[in-house]
């Protein structure tokens, strides 16, 4: 019998900038994802915490009406602890959101304007190292790894 084949990645992505957000969705897609994607953090919570398949990884903005990015992944830790969540942030307001995603377990945080290779490149290395001590693994400029950290 022939070993089935693994489903392919599932990755939430929210972020209000329209094209932005079909973007990272089509170079994701490219790279053998599933995506999904949602305009504010408010459809990005109700869909990761229904019932449907559970997402592999999420890719949020931080500022979005409704609900912002934050707020949403505080919500969504407390029922997926372990779930690898990379937040978007404006570069300047970096200083400010690296310390806040930490407190709420985020898994990375990357500077916009974000490029999209190296988006997937990251996107594919946390699915790679989860699981796994990634410590001492550096970062390039504007992109910040967190530890594994519990729900806010």
């Amino acid at each position: 019998m022939p070993e089935e084949m693994p489903s392919q990645p599932l990755a939430l992505i929210a972020d209000d900038d329209d094209e932005l957000r079909q973007m990272v969705s089509a170079v994701l897609r490219a790279a053998g994802f599933r995506t999904e994607t949602f305009e504010n953090g408010k459809l990005l919570l109700q869909r990761a915490l229904d019932d449907q398949a559970p997402p592999d990884v999420i890719v949020s903005d931080i500022d979005m009406p409704r609900m912002d990015g934050l707020t949403a992944i505080t919500e969504i830790r407390k029922q997926s602890p372990q779930l690898p969540i990379i937040l978007l942030s404006p570069i300047a307001d970096a200083p400010r959101a690296v310390p806040t995603a930490k407190a709420c377990g985020t898994t990375l945080v990357i500077s916009k304007p974000v490029s999209l290779v190296e988006l997937r490149r990251r996107i594919e290395r946390v699915l790679n190292e989860r699981g796994q001590d990634s410590k001492g693994a550096a970062d390039p400029p504007g992109q910040h790894r967190m530890p594994d950290q519990p729900a806010c």
